[in-house]
């Protein structure tokens, strides 16, 4: 679904700029942690290499590529005028005529071969607005935010198939091919998962060959994304009974998330956010553990809409604004207990971070 509001501010943006049009340039890959311009703008998700042309009385023009991808294009992007080529570069140019001035974002992100014509025909009439799209997705819609709740508790419902079907014997990729499929049957686009078993964890890692184990720590991240709305939930779970430094490190965590939370109200910033966490690590003189190798981040933004307010670090200063979404999870490695997950998808509000979830994370036992 296409957010007229944010049509708007991209508008205003124009405006502030100067420029009669706007063009929005979205790569072929997909990340969860990026910004598809061109499924924003249109509600088209490109197979191809793709261009949104949005001019100053809000008409969009879509260029797709591979051409034979127009079908599906007019289908997904309804009151947009479908360009279709095998050729983007020649196509993008012919579809923006002779507009005086044109803002660009994301070009650099495509193959020279795509970006050495455009650049070269609107050398004189290119104004670069690099981040635009980063920034008007920044803050999130009521629509959005109530997607973003219906596919964290989709997630959930993930985690609970992870309890279910995990046993001793069992490789990991079988385990995470059950639960792709079983997040394909939900209604998922997709999902980005990292999924890894150990006696003594080091960090997350994609799944492999290793076969589980009973005592085996198993950690699930858990990003499924529905209608370019991604989420992530990070979970432990002990293939077998729980033991106390398990529990111990766990409920440490858990509190680090509890001080991220309170920290987390519009206002504040990002680095008062990550501080909190790690003091509460720090209390119980694991301190010199909250930095690399140990832990990365106390979590991030999630696209496709938009990644910000980006990794939730010490050194980011960027303030946090009402709406904006993000998985807040302090993740890390601690002595005895080794790595484990902890993490919930949050959305800032004026008081508080407040977790999309409904079944907060907690160290859960499978029985073998």
């Amino acid at each position: 679904m296409v957010e007229q509001s944010r049509i708007e501010w991209v508008q205003g943006e124009m405006v502030r700029n100067g420029v009669d049009l706007f063009a929005a340039f979205t790569p072929s890959g997909h990340s969860m942690g990026a910004t598809n311009s061109t499924r924003v703008l249109s509600g088209f998700k490109n197979m191809g290499d793709s261009c949104v042309l949005l001019d100053a009385d809000g008409g969009r023009t879509v260029i797709v590529s591979p051409s034979w991808d127009a079908e599906r294009a007019r289908e997904q992007a309804p009151g947009c005028r479908v360009v279709a080529s095998d050729e983007l570069a020649g196509a993008v140019v012919k579809a923006a005529g002779r507009a005086r001035r044109i803002g660009v974002d994301g070009l650099s992100e495509l193959a020279h071969r795509t970006v050495a014509p455009i650049c070269k025909e609107w050398a004189d009439r290119m104004v670069q607005m690099n981040g635009t799209m980063l920034r008007a997705g920044a803050r999130k819609t009521p629509n959005e935010i109530r997607i973003a709740r219906e596919v964290a508790a989709l997630a959930e419902r993930i985690f609970d198939r992870l309890l279910e079907v995990a046993r001793p014997g069992m490789p990991e990729y079988e385990l995470a091919s059950d639960l792709y499929r079983y997040s394909k049957a939900l209604g998922a686009d997709d999902n980005f998962l990292l999924m890894a078993s150990s006696q003594m964890p080091k960090g997350p890692r994609p799944p492999g060959r290793r076969i589980l184990a009973k005592g085996d720590l198993i950690l699930g991240e858990i990003s499924p994304g529905v209608d370019g709305q991604f989420v992530q939930i990070c979970r432990t779970a002990v293939l077998g009974p729980i033991n106390e430094v398990q529990q111990r490190n766990h409920d440490i965590l858990w509190e680090s998330m509890q001080a991220g939370l309170a920290a987390g109200a519009a206002g504040n910033t990002v680095a008062h956010v990550a501080n909190k966490m790690n003091e509460a690590v720090a209390r119980h003189g694991y301190g010199e553990y909250c930095r690399p190798p140990y832990m990365r981040v106390r979590g991030h933004g999630l696209g496709s809409v938009s990644s910000l307010p980006g990794d939730i670090g010490a050194d980011n200063e960027m303030a946090l604004e009402e709406g904006m979404t993000f998985v807040m999870h302090p993740n890390q490695f601690l002595p005895g207990g080794g790595y484990m997950m902890v993490g919930e998808p949050v959305v800032v509000t004026r008081t508080c971070a407040e977790p999309l979830t409904t079944r907060y994370s907690r160290l859960t036992s499978i029985p073998v």
